[in-house]
């Protein structure tokens, strides 16, 4: 094995004796490319590790990062990594404020190197192929079964039996999990007395146009007879970097559970 390791670092040169192997620059990557993290309403969450690594731990070493934080109220971080001699692992620390997180809304980070530093450049990563890392925080709704309702879905002309949730922490808001397509679930809020629509943000369907790709649901209006609500839909792709109308002068119909 010593004699595999020594020529693994070393080199033959042309004058026929062996010459150490010149290391080459500092090679820096992210641990992981991302960091999810979906709770509960009951569970706890103050702060969050993301590791750094490095391919030799010569010297002390700080490096500055590009970071974008969606709320900085709710996520407090670091924008600089910094390597103990020694050391080829850091941390960052990500401090998590719970008493200013929304329920239902996603708190991200995104870090990546300043690769336009005077100390660092694009030759310098990345290890594991790691140059950026995300971190998403949400804390989810507690979500309850109302029932099973009926979608009708006048766009792609079919109607099916729908599971209908509410959130604990707030009866008026509802869930309709698998709607369109499976995995995709659609959400909104109704007034106190549920007769008109309070919240709806354009949502992903799980419907692919093969053009324009992914396709959302934005209700223009809703109206409500009885256990039936009316979505007067319209059916939103991205276009030029915004949400652009596709289709539009349909209905979607959900009929809620009787428990409701």
């Amino acid at each position: 094995m010593t004699a595999v390791a020594a020529v693994a670092f070393t080199s033959c040169s042309d004058k026929g004796y062996w010459e150490p192997y010149e290391l080459e620059d500092t090679q820096y990557s992210f641990a992981q490319s991302k960091q999810t993290f979906n709770l509960t309403a009951d569970e706890s969450i103050t702060s969050v590790t993301v590791a750094v690594y490095r391919s030799n731990a010569e010297g002390a070493v700080t490096l500055p990062l590009a970071v974008t934080v969606s709320d900085p109220t709710v996520l407090t971080v670091d924008s600089v990594v910094t390597f103990a001699d020694g050391e080829d692992v850091a941390e960052l620390l990500v401090a998590v404020n719970e008493e200013n997180i929304v329920m239902g809304t996603a708190y991200t980070v995104n870090y990546a190197f300043a690769v336009d530093s005077v100390n660092f450049t694009e030759a310098n990563y990345s290890i594991s192929g790691n140059s950026s890392h995300v971190i998403s925080i949400k804390k989810d709704y507690t979500w309850v079964s109302l029932g099973v309702g009926v979608y009708t879905s006048q766009l792609f002309g079919e109607s099916w039996e729908q599971p209908v949730l509410y959130a604990k922490e707030q009866p008026n808001r509802y869930r309709l999990p698998d709607c369109i397509y499976t995995g995709y679930p659609l959400e909104f809020v109704l007034s106190e007395d549920g007769q008109e629509l309070v919240e709806w943000e354009p949502q992903a369907t799980g419907y692919n146009h093969s053009t324009y790709g992914m396709m959302y649901y934005y209700p223009q209006a809703m109206q409500r007879d009885g256990k039936n609500l009316y979505f007067d839909m319209l059916g939103l792709v991205v276009y030029n970097g915004s949400l652009a109308t596709l289709y539009s002068g349909f209905v979607e119909t959900l009929v809620l559970p009787s428990a409701e």
